[in-house]
């Protein structure tokens, strides 16, 4: 099949949200989807014939979006962090925290909405030397064999230091610019009260000296 048919396949199914798939077979088609593998290879592998199994394969991304719903409300997904209030340069590690023993399990993360391929199949997320830009939501999937169970959003906020540092500098700065300005405000004064001493002792010098001059031309 070419492009073209897999887009006239989209627009006729792309109300039928679970392609009449069981849940067997939707977790089946998401396992190979989320393996990222060439979806011909991935329908010769799973060994199932019929329209609806090729149709879910060719369109597993409009799929998933319903997988999540499968969950069931018995199973409980949430995330806990080693840091809750992280700052740059910290190292993080969000541990997904499930009750689901039925089957083997395989997890996923997610920010922000968007899947992270570097971080398949762990049940920990480790953020190592974060920044700024690793602020965001994240969320666990925890996928078993007949259930597909995305935690809460856990929301990261990663404390820019750059804009402390900026106002330390700042504040540094400006205790400097006033400690030297108040330094040589008094380097002025002590200079003015001693060209005002040295002045005074000249004026009292010559009056003292007045009258011996006097006498000494009366004489």
């Amino acid at each position: 099949m070419d492009e073209r048919v897999y887009d006239q396949f989209g627009r006729a199914f792309s109300n039928e949200k679970t392609f009449g798939l069981s849940k067997a077979e939707q977790v089946i088609i998401q396992q190979c989807v989320r393996r990222q593998e060439h979806r011909r290879n991935c329908f010769h592998k799973t060994k199932m014939v019929g329209t609806k199994i090729l149709l879910a394969l060719f369109f597993g991304d409009l799929l998933m979006e319903t997988l999540s719903e499968n969950c069931s409300p018995a199973f409980q997904v949430i995330i806990n962090s080693t840091n809750p209030s992280p700052k740059e340069g910290d190292d993080i590690t969000l541990s997904c925290v499930h009750n689901i023993s039925n089957g083997s399990l395989t997890f996923s993360w997610k920010k922000d909405g968007q899947m992270m391929s570097t971080s398949q199949n762990t049940s920990e997320l480790v953020l190592t030397k974060v920044l700024s830009d690793n602020s965001g939501s994240y969320s666990c999937v925890v996928n078993s064999t007949y259930d597909s169970c995305e935690s809460p959003p856990y929301s990261v906020i990663i404390e820019n230091q750059s804009v402390i540092i900026l106002v330390i500098c700042g504040v540094s700065a400006l205790l400097l610019i006033l400690i030297m300005g108040l330094a040589m405000k008094f380097k002025l004064k002590r200079d003015n009260d001693k060209h005002k001493e040295r002045r005074k002792q000249r004026v009292q010098g010559g009056q003292s000296g007045s009258p011996a001059q006097f006498a000494s031309r009366e004489s």
